[in-house]
C-alpha cells in the first residue's frame, strides 16, 4: 500500500498569520462550522 503525504496547516505561515491570532478568532470559527457542514452533508 502506498502512502501519501498528509498536508497539515501547522506550517503554514498564511494560515497562522490568519487563524492563529486571537482577534481573528470568529474567521476560524466561521471556518470550522463549514468545513463541519460539509463533512456532516458527505454523510
Amino acid at each position: 500500500m502506498e502512502e501519501k503525504e498528509f498536508y497539515t496547516a501547522k506550517n503554514d505561515r498564511v494560515f497562522k498569520e490568519i487563524f492563529m491570532k486571537e482577534e481573528n478568532k470568529d474567521i476560524l470559527i466561521k471556518l470550522l462550522e463549514n468545513i463541519q457542514i460539509e463533512v456532516i452533508q458527505m454523510y
